[in-house]
């Protein structure tokens, strides 16, 4: 059970308890949102590349109906980070007029650049005055501050009273998860590529404390991507899944979005998860058309799928 990892006060308790037996059949995906993208058609740059992908969020909202968004700010430039905020909420309102998901979520990550909590703090009261329902949109905040967890110890009581604060980069091991706990982190973000189990442990934990938790892909591509959604789609995560690897370099995961099409095509801001079936994880790996996966060295994958 799981009192071996999580100490005694979880004997009796195991990991089938906080996963579904089988995949939700949709996981929300989370678009990400970065400083320099285009927010409209009008701000698309010349040099942009001549594809058949959107260049812009509106664009991208139009042709995958999204509804939540990962807005990326700079932690060092209140005034800029404000406005840019503003402005994609903004732009998503307008181009989701009339959209039958009528909820905007939305979060924002200085990916550890704020100096202290105060400056989220500030950020927050400021918008809360310039745009209440942009306020109420922002579900979460995410790692403001640096990585290193131990070293100013910053207390979050302040910021997450406020808005939930989310524990990304600092969360490296499951002693990390109590001193976020005690400076007043209020979720923790789940990666994949941080070791599946060590995630599963941490979901486990979130889950039966209370604690928001959600799945984040460090742009993950491929089988990577596949694996990311999978979590997802078996812990029920706080909110969506940051999937941004269909963004920035899409054609990597070609083979992998022959067999598991509905991962890698967002609709009405989902993906589809019915292609996660079988042993294991559900990859499908023996029909995936990679020559990494024709190897000798996949032969025990072979015999395992």
């Amino acid at each position: 059970d799981l009192s071996a990892y999580l100490g005694p006060q979880y004997r009796g308790r195991y990991l089938a308890d906080v996963l579904r037996p089988d995949p939700a059949s949709h996981v929300l995906i989370a678009h990400t949102v970065g400083h320099a993208d285009a927010l409209t058609p009008d701000d698309v740059r010349p040099n942009a590349p001549d594809d058949s992908r959107p260049k812009s969020l509106a664009e991208w909202i139009a042709r995958e109906g999204l509804r939540c968004f990962k807005v990326k700010l700079r932690g060092t430039d209140l005034a800029w980070d404000i406005d840019r905020y503003l402005s994609v909420f903004r732009t998503v309102q307008e181009a989701r007029a009339g959209s039958e998901h009528d909820a905007t979520h939305c979060s924002v990550d200085a990916n550890e650049q704020c100096a202290a909590p105060a400056y989220m703090v500030e950020f927050l009261a400021q918008v809360s005055q310039l745009n209440r329902e942009a306020f109420a949109a922002l579900r979460y905040v995410e790692q403001p501050t640096e990585r290193d967890l131990y070293l100013h110890r910053h207390d979050m009581h302040d910021l997450a009273a406020l808005k939930p604060v989310i524990i990304d980069e600092s969360l490296t091991q499951l002693a990390d998860l109590d001193e976020a706990i005690a400076r007043g982190w209020s979720g923790v973000a789940l990666k994949t590529c941080k070791c599946p189990s060590l995630m599963l442990l941490i979901a486990a934990r979130a889950h039966c404390e209370g604690l928001m938790h959600m799945v984040q892909d460090l742009t993950n591509p491929g089988i990577a991507l596949v694996q990311s959604i999978g979590l997802a789609a078996r812990i029920e995560p706080s909110l969506a899944v940051e999937a941004n690897a269909r963004q920035y370099y899409p054609d990597t995961s070609s083979p992998e979005a022959s067999i598991h099409p509905g991962i890698f095509a967002v609709r009405e801001g989902q993906a589809d998860t019915s292609t996660i079936r079988g042993n294991g994880f559900g990859y499908q790996i023996a029909r995936v058309d990679r020559v990494l996966f024709r190897t000798n060295h996949c032969s025990l994958w072979e015999r395992v799928w």
